[in-house]
């Protein structure tokens, strides 16, 4: 009902209607840039998806951790609180469906990979299924777990300092090239990171086949997404949460 009154305000003003239309055909033209740029040096690839994917990995899910930790609940809108909350709906369902919106841009990013691993990249479309359905679901599913990584921000901030200071010396001492950043991702210590690592086994196990360590990471991965959906599904909807 949301989208649908935000369309409708957008036909009505023009100067809404023609910014969406900018956004929208600016998006694709960027989408299209990227996948062009992926075969001009080289990345079209399995492996080149990977990259992406492992730098994504580590830089936006931390980025999301941060955002999401500094808030104080789930935002919700005027409109929540006299149409959804008054409705016989129950108080868990509200809390899963707000936190989704609030990581619909996140799933719109999803949805781009799994385009671009089908055209630009020229994986398998099962591997694309998967590794859609393993970033557009569980990754959200461990991102809503406010308790999981509130009070934690100041350790993100010196994570992503740290491997950004320990990838600009690997690539300082390395070279920038599709093989270098190939040999750096293919460190089996970072599959071992706490969450993040085992998410990029994850990936690596869909796109490039199971090993002993992928394996073992993707099933700790696994775990804490269950653990971390239970303690979401678990938490008390009390007044003081809907902040």
């Amino acid at each position: 009902r949301s989208l649908m009154d935000n369309l409708k305000k957008a036909v009505h003003k023009p100067s809404t209607l023609i910014a969406l239309i900018f956004a929208i055909v600016y998006g694709i033209f960027i989408v299209f840039s990227l996948g062009t740029l992926a075969v001009t040096i080289r990345m079209d690839s399995v492996r080149g998806l990977l990259i992406i994917l492992t730098a994504w990995s580590i830089y936006a899910t931390l980025g999301n951790f941060m955002a999401y930790s500094s808030r104080k609940g789930i935002i919700f809108k005027p409109g929540h609180a006299h149409f959804v909350f008054t409705a016989p709906i129950s108080p868990k369902l509200v809390l899963l469906n707000s936190a989704w919106m609030n990581y619909l841009v996140s799933a719109v990013l999803w949805i781009v990979f799994a385009i671009g691993g089908l055209t630009v990249f020229r994986v398998a479309p099962w591997k694309v299924l998967l590794f859609f359905l393993t970033g557009c679901v569980m990754e959200l599913a461990l991102e809503v777990a406010e308790k999981l990584m509130k009070g934690i921000r100041f350790a993100i901030k010196a994570v992503l300092i740290g491997f950004t200071l320990l990838i600009v010396l690997y690539f300082r001492k390395n070279g920038m090239s599709v093989e270098s950043a190939s040999a750096f991702i293919d460190w089996k210590v970072l599959q071992m990171i706490p969450v993040i690592g085992w998410q990029i086994a994850v990936y690596r196990m869909i796109l490039l086949g199971p090993t002993v360590l992928n394996v073992i990471c993707s099933c700790l991965y696994a775990a804490s997404v269950i653990l971390a959906a239970g303690s979401v599904w678990h938490m008390r909807c009390d007044g003081g949460y809907y902040e």
